[in-house]
């Protein structure tokens, strides 16, 4: 699969707080990475190991992970992205209902690690792996970190799994490490959702760097689908207004002379 040219991240920004996360991203120039046992899949990384120790037997009757699966999801950072920014699933769930932004950014650099999630019909727990090494886990966990139920297809995700054993160049992360940072001109632009209030919306501006580019949402009641306009874009009252209604054409948009 080509990786995407661009590749999103969905904010919510309906609260204070969501806004003081909003700002420190753009002050910053780092988004947070959760650890998988803090993402909202309580089925992200399910594998299937066994371990001699104690009440192990217990463990695996109430279909419950092992002390070290624990243990190793509380290590491993996962930052989700989307190649999809007119979903209107993904707009109404992680936006709070179109209130939110999109974060578009280019993936040639500190985003080139970005690797598709799969979404098998069936998935696999395979045979079952008695007492793995630390790294042996480690890679397992990697690799279903990397694979979702079906129901999850329409998200369009990929990601970038930091995890603190030696697995990979791209994987190896300080314990410690929380955040992924990123330069000046990776952000290229912001997709601003329908729902913002006009306040709000000045309150996203005030802190947005002139350089990043700004779309806004347009959600057609006839059509279904969502669509962007630039933000300064003014209808003149004829013809169709010129919605963007695709990424190449909004890589095109960000990137005109």
């Amino acid at each position: 699969m080509d990786k995407p040219k661009l590749i999103f991240k969905y904010r919510s920004a309906a609260t204070d707080k969501d806004f003081q996360r909003l700002e420190e991203i753009f002050r910053n120039k780092e988004l947070y990475i959760p650890t998988v046992s803090q993402i909202n899949d309580p089925f992200e990384g399910k594998i299937n190991v066994g371990f001699g120790i104690a009440g192990s037997s217990i463990t695996r009757a109430l279909d419950n992970d092992f002390l070290p699966v624990r243990n190793a999801k509380k290590k491993t950072r996962l930052l989700a992205l989307s190649e999809d920014c007119f979903s209107p699933q993904l707009w109404a769930y992680y936006c709070n209902d179109y209130k939110g932004v999109c974060l578009c950014f280019k993936t040639d650099s500190h985003f080139s690690s970005i690797e598709p999630v799969n979404y098998p019909e069936h998935l696999d727990a395979g045979e079952v792996i008695i007492e793995p090494s630390e790294n042996e886990l480690y890679a397992l966990l990697r690799e279903r970190l990397l694979e979702k139920q079906e129901g999850w297809k329409h998200e369009r995700e990929w990601r970038m799994i930091f995890q603190p054993t030696i697995i990979n160049e791209w994987t190896l992360m300080d314990d410690a490490q929380k955040k992924l940072s990123f330069d000046d001109g990776e952000l290229v632009a912001v997709i601003i959702g329908n729902n913002i209030s006009e306040k709000d919306m000045n309150r996203l501006k005030s802190f947005i760097p002139n350089h990043i580019k700004l779309f806004k949402v347009h959600t057609g009641a006839l059509s279904g689908k969502v669509e962007l306009l630039e933000d300064d874009y003014i209808y003149r009252g004829y013809g169709k207004p010129d919605y963007i209604c695709t990424v190449d054409e909004l890589y095109d948009r960000i990137f005109a002379e």
